[in-house]
């Protein structure tokens, strides 16, 4: 998961500017790119902003494992509960989801 806010966090957020707000300028230029990995366009996003009005934007995200994290050749599953946490936030991000292939797809994974 990766969560991206215009500014940090009691920070006040800029609105100037002709168009748009500046961080959403930015945010747009930069998400066209192609082949640039996530956390690293985001990353470049928080620089251009810095760099241009002095506006922090923030930027939180966890370790991500595709496959599965091992350790010792066993996968590493957490506690019965940080499972069911795991797999409400799952259920929780397909709620509004009205596409049966994407539903269908969550079901299978």
């Amino acid at each position: 998961m990766l969560i991206a806010y215009t500014t940090a966090k009691g920070e006040l957020a800029s609105d100037l500017g002709d168009g748009g707000r500046p961080y959403a300028k930015v945010l747009a230029d930069e998400l066209v790119k192609r082949g640039v990995e996530a956390v690293a366009m985001f990353r470049r996003v928080q620089v251009r902003v810095r760099s241009s009005i002095g506006q922090e934007p923030w930027l939180g995200f966890g370790k991500v494992d595709f496959a599965g994290a091992h350790r010792h050749g066993q996968a590493r599953r957490g506690s019965p509960e940080s499972q069911l946490q795991r797999r409400r936030a799952c259920m929780e991000s397909c709620q509004g989801f009205s596409s049966v292939p994407v539903l269908e797809a969550f079901i299978a994974r």
